[in-house]
């Protein structure tokens, strides 16, 4: 067991420097709209996704994707996919 916080407060800081800027975001479902982008971006870190990468993929296949099907494109179903792209890619350049 460690005898600091460290982990804990990195785990959370993006929390605490984003609570300063929700208050510019015009309204109330601005600041819900950025707290889903805000957590779609740590998903993509929990699951070792590049996050531009993810969100390329997302809005290539967001447009034609059907309301009920929601749980498809999100970071923890997609991760697989992404992370073979990304090992394939590295081989390719060694």
């Amino acid at each position: 067991m460690e005898v600091d916080n460290k982990i804990a407060e990195r785990s959370i800081r993006m929390i605490g420097s984003g609570r300063r800027n929700y208050s510019f975001f015009g309204s109330d479902g601005g600041g819900g709209r950025a707290a889903i982008i805000y957590r779609l971006m740590d998903n993509c870190k929990l699951n070792h996704i590049e996050r531009r990468r993810y969100l390329h993929y997302a809005r290539e296949r967001i447009v034609d994707h059907p309301i009920n099907r929601m749980e498809e494109p999100v970071p923890w179903n997609v991760a697989e996919t992404l992370n073979q792209f990304r090992r394939g890619a590295a081989a390719l350049a060694a």
